[in-house]
C-alpha cells in the first residue's frame, strides 16, 4: 500500500471526499472548528495547497480590521472570534465586565460548558456562541465566493458540542 503523510486537515478533506459527505462532489471544502479553525479544500479531485502549507490559512482571514489582535499578528482574524479559545476569551471579557451566567469559577470555564449554557437557554453564552458563528458565517461566505466549492463539511468540537453555532454559521 502507498502511504502518505499530511496535515489533519488535508487528510480529513481527502477521506470526506472518497468516503464521508463529500464523496459525490469534486469541489469539496472541510472545516475542522476547534480550538483553532482548521481547513481542507478539494478542487478538481485535487487538493489545494497554501503557500506554506499550513492548515489554519482561512481562520487568518481578516473579516474585521478595526478587531482584536490574533495571536498571528494580525487583526480581525475569523479565528479570533469564532474558535473554541475565541469564544472562551469573549466569554471571560464579559464576565469580567460585570456580566454573571455560568455558575463556575471563571478560570474553569471551557468552550463546552459555554455550548451547553447556550443551548440551555443562558443569554450570555448564545450571545457570544451567535457571534463566533456570524463571524464565521461571513468568512465561510467570502470562502464560497472565492472557491465556489460543492459542499462545505462543517466538523469538529464546536459543531459537535453546539447545535446553535452549527446551525448560525451555516445559515449565514
Amino acid at each position: 500500500l502507498t502511504v502518505r503523510i499530511d496535515n489533519g486537515a488535508n487528510c480529513a478533506v481527502l477521506l470526506e471526499s472518497k468516503f464521508g459527505y463529500g464523496k459525490d462532489y469534486r469541489n469539496v471544502a472541510y472545516f475542522n472548528c476547534g480550538i483553532g479553525l482548521r481547513t481542507g479544500v478539494i478542487n478538481n479531485g485535487n487538493i489545494i495547497r497554501t503557500m506554506n502549507n499550513i492548515e489554519d490559512a482561512f481562520g487568518h482571514m481578516t473579516v474585521d480590521i478595526d478587531g482584536e489582535k490574533c495571536h498571528c499578528g494580525n487583526y480581525g482574524c475569523v479565528e479570533v472570534y469564532s474558535s473554541a479559545a475565541g469564544i472562551v476569551k469573549k466569554y471571560v471579557s464579559e464576565v469580567k465586565k460585570g456580566r454573571k451566567s455560568i455558575n463556575k469559577p471563571l478560570e474553569k470555564i471551557g468552550f463546552i460548558d459555554i455550548c451547553e449554557a447556550a443551548d440551555e437557554g443562558d443569554e450570555l453564552s448564545r450571545e457570544v456562541i451567535i457571534h463566533a458563528a456570524l463571524v464565521l458565517g461571513t468568512g465561510l461566505a467570502n470562502f464560497m465566493n472565492l472557491f465556489n466549492p460543492d459542499i462545505i463539511i462543517l466538523s469538529g468540537p464546536l459543531n459537535k458540542h453546539s447545535s446553535l453555532y452549527y446551525e448560525i454559521a451555516s445559515e449565514h
